[in-house]
């Protein structure tokens, strides 16, 4: 299976590292959840990809967190269930 080239906008299941579960000392993710890749850059002389991406999660943001919004048709468009979601923005994760 050919992987699709890692874009801005594209949404793919990955193991996300929340900050909450660092914090508590975990080195692996609980479960795969949907993330946005909001930023895929090519390491200058290398052939390597750096990717980051924002989880999006079900759970609304609290008063000290940041995350957008998404509409239900671009929710459905995406493949996602019909529950609301949100792109979190107040944290992220990188990869190669």
């Amino acid at each position: 299976m050919t992987l699709p080239k890692p874009e801005v906008g594209l949404i793919i299941g990955f193991n996300y590292l929340s900050r909450r579960e660092h914090d508590q000392g975990r080195d692996n993710a609980l479960y795969p959840r949907p993330c946005a890749i909001i930023l895929s850059r090519r390491r200058a002389g290398v052939r390597l990809t750096i990717v980051m991406v924002s989880p999006i999660t079900h759970s609304a943001p609290t008063a000290d967190e940041q995350a957008l919004d998404i509409p239900l048709r671009a929710e459905h468009h995406l493949g996602l269930n019909d529950a609301r979601s949100w792109v979190v923005t107040h944290e992220a994760n990188e990869f190669v």
